[in-house]
């Protein structure tokens, strides 16, 4: 028996609605590494006092920062060997931009409980505490609320809504900051003196660098022809904002043919290309069930050596994910990681990478799941189920406001968990929302690998143009028919839908026997494994087969679009 033990856990709060509130993607990383930095503390503070820290395992000093969850578990001797709170305070004091953004935004919670052994049980027992404090919103905050001390605090004089503390009374104007606008006015600092490029979400999306290179390509092009008298051509505001004028000026001047034509083709660069990019969230199904045991047959024999095993699976995966988008990457452009914590995945990506990332997290889910073996190796029991993740995708303009995008990434998380709750089998589902410029949202749902990889076939064909907004239409118009019918005419009507598609492919299109077969088998197996869950229900309702179509055929085009600008600035790289 393990006397006179102490079992804690510390649990930061808020963290999605700290994050969701964002309106640059600047601003998301800068809260995102905020994140980061705190766990950073709460990680270092245990291991430097000898505590034993238990999720998540980090083998001697390696620790993988952005694979932090926002929760730790750890054992003392006793209950005043290691005050957490108390610690942070003193570390964090001389920084009153981050110890306000504490007080203001984020809540650290703490529970405690003494044990003799640490068992599944004490865990519960630890977990169901920690829920009763957060239910009744007494945690503990490391530092006062500001509306308790009114006569020390004062507010942001950018943002005019977050506090900062009032330690000085010759603080100059940038003091007057909170964290976030704090980061703001350092970074434009930055730029002015070192002519920084921040990351934004139109870089993200192939338009930008099409048209930052095309810029750059004519600026060198004028450069290397324009003659003395003429330099006032070189001036940037004349080639991007005045670029027919300038471009009229310059062929009167250029004698050779060949230089001419180089000219041409660079100013009529289509402008038609995809302002669109891709955010991921994913998250590990029911990890929390996984850390319990609730899928062991039986209780582990060493609950302890149990999840101290997977938590180091769990890190594993998260850093695995990073190494594999890192190597695809190219100078942050193409993908963009904002977190992988735990089971917490958020990545933005262009949209020509999208299936690249969603590839690579199943491939790592599949890779957690054979390296449980050690499950066996442990005398440990069976597994009922493997780990899944469910995702969350929303393709955004990128004129779109952040903070909403985000939002409604969370939103269509939890919807698509619920959509795909059951006791028989883990979630693993996949809910895809498209917005458009004018802020019109189409979001459809499917389940499985199988599902999500036929969903990614059918964007192809619309991006291929093998299918078209035409075909959307006629087939929308035919299935709507047998939308309110009852239970026991669900089979035939679903018969009737298959036929209704053939029937539209065969007529509606001039294209080669093997292509239309090719076509018509993508999808019908679509169709049939979306009508599994519709029999399920016990209610016909097509709307969800017809949102995918709408959301494979605006993917499949803005797919092509942005296909052909990489190509085109790939193709014309020096």
């Amino acid at each position: 028996m393990e006397d006179n033990k102490y079992i804690h856990v510390i649990k930061l709060g808020s963290v999605q609605p700290f994050i969701t509130q964002s309106k640059k993607l600047k601003e998301l990383k800068i809260r995102s590494q905020f994140i980061t930095y705190l766990m950073d503390i709460i990680v270092a503070i245990v291991k430097q006092s000898g505590a034993e820290l238990i999720v998540p395992s980090i083998k001697g000093d390696d620790v993988q920062y952005q694979s932090l969850p926002n929760q730790i578990i750890y054992m003392t001797k006793n209950y005043h060997e290691l005050d957490i709170r108390e610690e942070m305070i003193r570390q964090m004091q001389p920084d009153k931009f981050m110890m306000q953004y504490i007080q203001n935004e984020l809540d650290v919670c703490v529970a405690s409980m003494p044990i003799e052994s640490y068992t599944q049980k004490s865990y519960h027992d630890l977990m169901n505490r920690l829920h009763g404090i957060r239910q009744r919103r007494a945690f503990h905050y490391i530092a006062e609320r500001p509306d308790e001390d009114k006569d020390k605090i004062i507010k942001c004089k950018r943002c005019n809504s977050r506090f900062i503390a009032k330690s000085d009374d010759n603080l100059v104007d940038e003091d007057y900051l909170c964290l976030i606008c704090n980061h703001h006015y350092l970074k434009k600092m930055m730029r002015k003196k070192q002519h920084i490029n921040m990351e934004s979400t139109i870089q993200i999306a192939s338009s930008h660098w099409c048209d930052e290179d095309r810029e750059a390509k004519i600026i060198q092009f004028y450069n290397n022809h324009v003659k003395d008298e003429h330099e006032s051509l070189l001036y940037k505001q004349n080639i991007t904002e005045h670029g027919i004028y300038v471009k009229d000026t310059m062929m009167s001047l250029i004698a050779n043919e060949h230089d001419k034509a180089n000219l041409e083709e660079l100013h009529l660069y289509p402008n038609t290309v995809s302002r669109h990019y891709a955010v991921v969230k994913a998250d590990i199904d029911n990890l929390g069930k996984w850390m319990s045991g609730h899928y062991l047959e039986k209780g582990p024999s060493n609950y302890k050596e149990y999840q101290e095993e997977l938590s180091s699976k769990i890190s594993a995966f998260a850093k695995q994910i990073q190494d594999d988008l890192a190597k695809r990457n190219q100078n942050q452009r193409e993908i963009l990681p904002i977190y992988i914590g735990g089971d917490d995945i958020l990545i933005f990506c262009n949209i020509c990478q999208l299936n690249y990332v969603l590839q690579t997290i199943r491939t790592n889910v599949e890779r957690l799941n054979d390296n449980f073996s050690f499950v066996k190796n442990q005398d440990f029991s069976f597994y009922k189920n493997e780990l899944t993740v469910s995702t969350s995708i929303v393709i955004a303009h990128y004129k779109i406001p952040l903070s909403n995008v985000l939002k409604l990434a969370s939103t269509q998380l939890d919807m698509v968990k619920k959509r795909y709750t059951s006791r028989k089998a883990m979630k693993d589902g996949l809910v895809f929302t498209y917005i458009t410029a004018s802020r019109t949202e189409t979001t459809c749902y499917c389940k499985g690998q199988e599902e999500q990889e036929e969903l990614f076939d059918l964007i192809s064909l619309f991006e291929n143009g093998q299918l078209s907004k035409r075909f959307v239409y006629l087939v929308s118009e035919q299935l709507k028919k047998y939308e309110q019918v009852s239970s026991n005419l669900i089979d035939d009507t679903f018969i009737l839908g298959k036929m209704a598609i053939r029937r539209i492919l065969h007529h509606r299109f001039d294209i080669e026997e093997s292509d239309l077969k090719n076509m018509e088998d993508k999808l019908l197996a679509l169709y049939e494994r979306q009508y599994a869950y519709i029999r399920s229900q016990a209610s016909l309702d097509t709307t969800n087969f017809l949102h995918t179509l709408a959301c494979c055929r605006l993917m499949g085009e803005e797919r092509k679009k942005a296909e052909e600008a990489i190509a085109y600035v790939r193709q014309h790289q020096a």
